[in-house]
């Protein structure tokens, strides 16, 4: 919904198109997302070697795999509670629930997640509407940024020989945390979310370092990198939520380049993304239905209170 409610007006010119956009958008990424999968089960060698490698991984890889969507989710978290916090209280177990929500409801067309997290801070945090739109550019913007970053540290790191590569690529942490120590106020959110973001940056490189190993195709360090790189971006794209189909098919695509024999598309590297949103799903999805009760349930408690322009205790 628009903050002037124009989006939901029967005669805004632009709705209907909109609408059709997302609608088509959104079963666009379900066909590719069922087409990754169609490619990997249709491979019954891709599928023993796959199931195999899963079987003699060691249990540490595994334990990482799901572990680390919960870093993500928790950097997630750092990166809002960084910036909302110049304009209200929330927090950061607050906004924990509201990142897992939206998590889960993004998977839908529309991003009603996103929607409810700004409604949210509207009603229970007393923090208004274009200020809660003002962090989520922030966000993009500080997204990119790390983004930038991480490509830019790789890009470094690939140039130089063995160990010293780890001294390039948690650079741009310690630059944040100077701004955060030496900057001025206004600045030190920023250097927060950013230190925040690029440590999310981190973990999807961890995940994909840890997915490709399991499924029996090892990557190394600063291909992993690049991978993560490449999901964030895929991930960009505006059809299905979080990426679902479109992020598959270009890790798939990314995968060819680092495998010489898999041409342009790597269904190992398909597969490796498979386990991936797996893993994703089954940890993300009971944490975001938990998290959607405790924040309904608060929404139900702030609905009892005045609104007087306070945030209820």
């Amino acid at each position: 919904m628009s903050a002037d409610g124009a989006g939901d007006r029967p005669d805004a010119p632009h709705a209907p198109r909109h609408r059709w956009r997302v609608v088509v958008g959104f079963v666009i990424g379900i066909a590719l997302f069922v087409a990754a999968l169609w490619a990997v089960l249709g491979s019954q060698s891709q599928l023993d070697e796959a199931r195999e490698a899963v079987r003699a991984s060691p249990p540490w890889t595994i334990v990482a795999l799901f572990g680390l969507p919960l870093l993500n989710l928790l950097a997630t978290t750092g990166t809002f509670h960084a910036l909302i916090g110049r304009f209200g209280v929330v927090r950061f177990g607050e906004m924990f629930a509201l990142v897992a929500t939206a998590g889960v409801l993004n998977y839908l067309p529309l991003r009603p997640g996103m929607f409810g997290r700004i409604a949210y801070h509207k009603r229970v945090n007393s923090i208004p509407i274009r200020h809660s739109v003002r962090v989520l550019v922030e966000a993009i913007a500080v997204s990119c940024g790390s983004l930038a970053a991480l490509a830019l540290a790789a890009g470094i790191a690939s140039l130089l020989p063995g160990w010293t590569q780890w001294a390039v690529l948690p650079a741009p942490i310690v630059v944040a945390g100077v701004v955060v120590v030496v900057g001025r106020r206004h600045w030190a959110p920023f250097g927060r979310a950013f230190a925040w973001r690029y440590l999310d940056m981190g973990a999807w490189a961890a995940r994909y370092l840890f997915a490709f190993h399991a499924t029996g195709r090892p990557v190394t360090n600063l291909e992993s990198v690049w991978l993560a790189v490449t999901s964030q971006l895929a991930m960009l794209v505006p059809v299905a939520g979080n990426g679902l189909g479109v992020r598959e098919w270009a890790i798939g695509i990314a995968g060819g380049l680092f495998d010489e024999d898999a041409g342009a598309i790597s269904r190992h590297a398909l597969a490796a993304d498979l386990v991936n949103r797996g893993a994703e799903v089954v940890v993300l999805v009971p944490v975001g239905v938990v998290a959607a009760i405790w924040v309904a349930r608060r929404v139900a408690r702030s609905k009892e209170l005045p609104t007087d322009g306070q945030a209820p205790t």
